[in-house]
């Protein structure tokens, strides 16, 4: 006769390796998830890099739908590289830079043009208030075009993290066995 002691603790141990596999298959979908903008490498699948948009996982492949091409079915083992979208990001803080530097330029070539003449006094007051008068319009314009230009963020996804991930453990099996 079985001891309920030793009963409980076979259950135990047969949760845990039903369980186990489970949980080592789903981490790769944790690290790329359905329904995420991914830019792959595939070796005889894309030469260059391809963004798709994950349609879901298979034990071995990763499905992608790409703008213009059927679903595609991807084996893990072929991915050299994965990127994940983090995003997208405007350059509003760059356009807004590369305008005041126009417009400095434009306030010093005014000034160069001004101040050449002889008749002309120019001190330091009338530098500053050029500036503020030439300099505002093109830091806001070049704002502006930043602020329409934008561009994705990608971060990097360990591809043997997805190897490993999404195979499971290779030979595991689980028996049981009682006594009548």
């Amino acid at each position: 006769m079985v001891s309920p002691r030793l009963y409980a603790g076979s259950v135990v141990v047969a949760a845990y390796f039903l369980v186990a596999p489970a949980s080592l298959i789903a981490q790769a979908p944790d690290l790329v998830p359905s329904g995420a903008r991914v830019r792959v490498v595939a070796t005889g699948f894309f030469r260059t890099p391809a963004v798709a948009t994950v349609a879901g996982w298979r034990a071995d492949s990763l499905l992608l739908d790409i703008q213009g091409r059927a679903r595609s079915a991807v084996p893990v083992a072929s991915i050299t590289r994965l990127e994940l979208s983090r995003g997208r990001k405007s350059k509003v803080v760059t356009g807004g830079a590369v305008g005041l530097l126009v417009g400095t330029a434009a306030t010093a070539a005014f000034l160069g043009m001004f101040c050449s003449d002889p008749d002309t006094l120019c001190e330091s007051d009338e530098v500053v208030r050029a500036f503020a008068i030439i300099a505002p319009l093109p830091t806001v314009v070049g704002a502006l075009i930043g602020l329409a230009v934008r561009v994705e963020r990608w971060e990097s996804v360990p591809v043997a993290g997805l190897a490993g991930g999404s195979v499971g453990i290779q030979g595991l099996s689980v028996g049981f066995a009682r006594r009548f």
